[in-house]
């Protein structure tokens, strides 16, 4: 990833090399040009055209001229709803699985393909990222077998899961941390900018960092208080009491009521009766 005329000279440099080796070809050569700009110049090797392409995968991220990543999601979009679907039968409303596992096969094989190198993408546009958000969804809602009255949100809480959004953002600010802090300079340098203006029509990895919480992120942390509580043997909690019903799965004493998410048992008295309030 190189400038327009530091790769001409680069391209000269490579001339004497396939001159010596015919064996070579310039097929391996791939030539991308980020740029808002139309037209792109042309490139030889050897006397041979280099085609340039509008996408290319790099390291598992497809690039774009512009950066916009729609190709990206897209693809990964289209792998996650592969392997949701080869999963479907123990992830699906009437698998026996306990919630503790089908949350775990769930962070394992499809987040971990949704969110595969999310610092770079994260920038990405609202509703292209949404369309990654609403697979999680649906996976919440299958996992859980809920009805269709219940909140996005509230599966959220009971299956203490981040949305996607919220997600990204920590993983690009852990990410910025640890490259500003690198002993190489050229990792601090790369990093060293200033985000462009929100209203600004280029956007870069460090805006989600600055950016405000969407209203489906913002609903999801209003419901914090219900998974924050920690000293538990296992760690953060969802449910109040000490008898964890979907983590540990070891019932100690009878649950006080059940969540509005069928099948996910709520210790909190507050969550119950607010199933109440919203079925009555």
């Amino acid at each position: 990833m190189i400038g327009l005329e530091s790769g001409r000279h680069y391209v000269g440099e490579v001339h004497p090399v396939v001159a010596r080796y015919p064996s070579s070809s310039q097929s391996p050569t791939v030539p991308l040009l980020f740029t808002v700009a139309h037209g792109t110049p042309p490139l030889r090797i050897n006397n041979a055209p280099i085609p340039w392409p509008h996408t290319y995968k790099y390291l598992g991220i497809t690039l774009d001229r512009n950066l916009h990543f729609r190709d990206h999601i897209k693809r990964v979009r289209k792998t996650a709803i592969f392997y949701q679907s080869r999963l479907k039968g123990m992830l699906g409303r009437n698998s026996k699985l306990s919630l503790r596992n089908k949350r775990t096969l769930y962070l394992m094989c499809i987040r971990t393909v949704l969110i595969y190198a999310s610092p770079v993408f994260a920038h990405a546009a609202p509703n292209r990222l949404k369309k990654l958000q609403v697979l999680q969804n649906k996976f919440c809602r299958t996992a859980t077998n809920a009805h269709w009255y219940v909140k996005n949100s509230v599966l959220h809480r009971d299956l203490d899961l981040s949305s996607i959004r919220k997600y990204m953002k920590d993983a690009s600010e852990r990410f910025f941390a640890i490259a500003e802090s690198h002993p190489n300079p050229l990792f601090s340098a790369a990093v060293a900018y200033e985000a462009p203006p929100p209203y600004h029509f280029i956007r870069r990895p460090r805006n989600i960092i600055t950016d405000p919480p969407d209203d489906f992120t913002a609903e999801v942390i209003s419901r914090a208080p219900y998974h924050s509580r920690s000293g538990y043997k296992n760690g953060p909690n969802p449910c109040w009491c000490s008898s964890d019903c979907r983590c540990q799965e070891d019932l100690l004493s009878p649950p006080q009521g059940k969540s509005r998410a069928a099948n996910t048992l709520a210790c909190c008295p507050a969550a119950y009766g607010e199933a109440e309030q919203n079925t009555s």
